[in-house]
């Protein structure tokens, strides 16, 4: 039986972008986690929704846990709200990058930056700006 770091080495090695590709099998897709706005807000789960189809267009594969958590989490919760942040960083781990959307950027959001920063390096942070009507 392997053991937990044999697992993880394992589960790394098959769901790494490095290992999957666009059905042209040319271009790779990247793991993208989706920094946004959210604070409980409906109306900012709606626009991570359109900044994931967004990242979904380009090809790559989006991440992004406030709208999933949302379904059964309340970010006003602060328990909650805690072990939402600390599954964050978990899926942040199996991110290839974080782009950064909408005009705010709130506690939460700085503190996902902030993860991503140290353990993956700035450069693979991107801010990207989009007009609502483009996402």
């Amino acid at each position: 039986m392997p053991t937990v770091a044999e697992t993880r080495v394992f589960i790394n090695q098959r769901w790494s972008a490095r290992n999957i590709f666009n059905s042209d099998q040319e271009t790779m897709m990247k793991v993208i986690f989706v920094c946004s706005p959210f604070q409980g807000r409906k109306e900012n789960v709606e626009r991570a929704k359109r900044y994931c189809r967004y990242v979904v267009d380009l090809g790559h594969i989006p991440i992004a846990p406030h709208v999933y958590f949302s379904q059964f989490m309340d970010d006003l919760n602060l328990e909650d709200r805690k072990r939402a942040l600390e599954m964050n960083k978990k899926l942040l781990e199996f991110c290839d990058e974080l782009w950064i959307f909408g005009n705010e950027i709130t506690e939460g959001m700085k503190f996902e930056i902030e993860y991503f920063r140290r353990i993956k390096g700035e450069d693979r942070i991107k801010r990207v700006e989009l007009s609502e009507d483009n996402c």
